[in-house]
């Protein structure tokens, strides 16, 4: 079970926070394509993608300033967040922190998949505009 085959992701973090670092490999290959697939879209390009999840996924860790840099970067992205229309945050955070699907969220809010869909690019254009006024 040293490959981490057949553990939870709870497992895998306990045993890696208990000094078996060679299992966050484990971790990697289980989300790196969520994450990128993720990070292609926030960040409209698949190159820039890859590399800010090598830099986390890889490096991240190894950075002593890695926490407060996530922090800094948190509070960066909720005050983006912050500036979109309520509608927008709203399918936002269903989509991608709920990870409910377009027809879960249509269930609920009652809105159309299409709008839900319209609603979810213009939050992406707003929080790139936002983003890159902020760095």
């Amino acid at each position: 079970m040293s490959s981490g085959q057949g553990l939870s992701d709870g497992d895998v973090v306990r045993r890696v926070l208990a000094g078996n670092a060679e299992l966050y490999a484990v971790l990697v290959r289980r989300y790196r394509d969520r994450y990128a697939r993720y990070a292609a879209r926030m960040l409209g390009s698949e190159d820039a993608a890859e590399d800010a999840v090598q830099d986390e996924l890889i490096v991240g860790s190894d950075r002593s300033d890695g926490p407060v840099e996530r922090a800094e970067d948190r509070r960066t992205l909720e005050r983006a967040l912050d500036r979109l229309t309520k509608e927008q945050r709203d399918v936002f955070v269903l989509k991608h922190v709920e990870e409910l699907s377009y027809e879960e969220i249509a269930a609920l809010t009652g809105a159309s998949v299409p709008s839900l869909k319209m609603r979810m690019h213009r939050a992406y254009d707003r929080l790139r505009a936002e983003l890159k006024e902020q760095v």
